[in-house]
């Protein structure tokens, strides 16, 4: 299932890498931005925990 994903990420022509390049995204700057963003979250999860998660409720609603 992943590999259906990287592969239409990664065509050369419409893939989202090349869509990113295209509009002048930096992308070495991006995968460094999101390096320090990564070891920021997992400091903070080693620190605190996973947070709890919210659990939608199906108020307001009714069964026909």
């Amino acid at each position: 299932m992943i590999e259906h994903h990287v592969e239409e990420e990664e065509k050369r022509v419409e893939g989202m890498f090349a869509q990113a390049r295209k509009a002048g995204l930096d992308m070495d700057s991006l995968g460094a931005r999101m390096a320090e963003e990564k070891t920021r979250l997992v400091a903070e999860y080693k620190k605190t925990g996973l947070p709890k998660p919210e659990t939608p409720t199906l108020t307001g609603t009714t069964l026909a």
